[in-house]
């Protein structure tokens, strides 16, 4: 009975596997770094709107964007969300899902603080809370959110799933049945 198990023997049938292009490799590691980067980035920016929503819900209104109605709720949910994605792929627990939602805001900032620009108004960011309080629109607010875009695909697409916490947490263990089938 062979065993399945054992990997192939290299052969003429079966030649070797190809080694990982080091590129690959290296943004695989870079990946990391974006992971952390963006992660530490949208927990920073939560702290201060989850402690102080109204504040939050203010700079929300003066965008101008929602109806007043869903303004607290979305400055109550927000944060949280940013938070919560923050974390996940910092510690790489659904790390694409989290950069995939991550990339998502951005690109819904990038276009609320566009809209705001091309109307020439001039409004308080939000965007750190209290961190960065008189911080004002500009299109330094969005290349900077352009630079944590870029961070955010790249960790979407070149992460590892063996760099992170999930990997870890969910390895597959051999079922009894099959410790004792490697025993033999």
């Amino acid at each position: 009975m062979p065993d399945s198990n054992r990997p192939p023997k290299v052969g003429m049938d079966n030649p070797p596997p190809t080694p990982e292009p080091t590129w690959r490799i290296w943004a695989g590691r870079l990946a990391v770094i974006s992971r952390v980067l963006v992660g530490g980035a949208f927990i920073v920016a939560s702290f201060d709107k989850i402690l102080d929503p109204m504040s939050f819900a203010k700079a929300v209104e003066s965008y101008q964007l929602l109806p007043y109605i869903l303004v607290t709720p979305f400055a109550v949910t927000l944060p949280w969300i940013e938070f919560v994605a923050g974390v996940l792929l910092i510690l790489g627990i659904a790390s694409r899902a989290s950069a995939l939602l991550i990339f998502g805001m951005l690109v819904m900032f990038i276009i609320a603080i566009a809209i705001n620009l091309g109307r020439g108004a001039e409004i308080d960011c939000g965007c750190f809370g209290a961190v960065a309080k008189s911080e004002p629109i500009g299109w330094g607010t969005i290349w900077r959110d352009v630079v944590l875009v870029a961070l955010a695909l790249h960790a979407l697409f070149f992460d590892r799933p063996a760099a992170g916490l999930e990997h870890m947490l969910c390895r597959r263990r051999p079922r009894p049945q099959q410790e004792a089938d490697l025993q033999v």
